[in-house]
């Protein structure tokens, strides 16, 4: 079977869902909005519902962080649902991205912070003991991860390394788009990294506008599920973002009360 036959479902469920991402106009909208309570609620009357349902106003925001990243996760199986079998794994090993910098402070012999002892996710790696820490990582989905990192790599090339590995493609024709995808999120770290912290949002829409070229480019191929799903995830990253800064603020006019 072609390529073009293998994604087209794929690809008809990743357009409409891709047009259910807001536009400018609705973030502009919302973050008029300078209390969480009105936020959340006329979030709620645009295409970002399904994200902030499950949120409320009085949440503690690693509450409001942890339902946040759940959702997100709850989707990455929803997206990987539609992929042809070859590439399930592949898609599904994305779930464990949000999680590397908890993950990397889990395995440099940190204590586990409060919020990580209620994480589902992470709770099981909280204990004190370093070794058997890492025999539970070892135990656990993160497994991949232990041995590339105990031997000098970075976990995110870690991740990658292993991403690569569950790839059903081996010529270079095939891999090429996902290579590029590689490529253009390893610059926008360093960008993003050397930006001044004034320039950070723009380093960001720069990369919104490239992913969407390049999701429009590789119609019916395997990389468009991940563009897609990096997408959303930005979506999610500025959803976070306007979220926890009014929880902050409300937080912190509270104690100043």
């Amino acid at each position: 079977m072609n390529q073009l036959a293998t994604f087209a479902y794929v690809q008809a469920r990743l357009h409409a869902r891709h047009g259910d991402r807001p536009d400018e106009r609705t973030w502009q909208q919302l973050e008029t909005f300078k209390e969480l309570a009105g936020y959340l609620q006329n979030a709620r009357r645009t295409v970002l519902r399904p994200w902030v349902l499950s949120l409320h106003e009085h949440d503690d925001y690693h509450t409001l962080e942890t339902n946040l990243i759940n959702q997100y996760l709850l989707y990455i199986d929803e997206v990987a649902l539609w992929q042809p079998q070859q590439w399930k794994k592949s898609v599904y090993w994305t779930k464990y991205l949000p999680d590397l910098p908890a993950f990397q402070y889990l395995l440099t012999g940190n204590t586990a912070l409060t919020w990580m002892l209620d994480n589902p996710r992470l709770k099981r790696f909280s204990i004190t003991n370093p070794e058997l820490r890492i025999e539970y990582m070892k135990q656990s989905g993160y497994a991949p991860l232990i041995p590339a990192w105990q031997s000098g790599m970075t976990l995110p090339d870690a991740w990658v390394q292993h991403w690569q590995s569950l790839w059903p493609v081996k010529n270079t024709k095939h891999a090429q788009p996902l290579l590029q995808l590689i490529a253009l999120l390893n610059q926008h770290l360093v960008s993003f990294r050397q930006s001044p912290l004034n320039h950070t949002w723009q380093t960001r829409e720069t990369l919104v506008r490239q992913l969407r070229i390049l999701f429009r480019k590789y119609n019916f191929q395997a990389v468009a599920t991940f563009i897609h799903l990096a997408l959303v995830a930005l979506d999610i990253e500025r959803l976070r973002g306007n979220i926890i800064q009014r929880s902050l603020f409300a937080r912190r006019r509270e104690e100043g009360m």
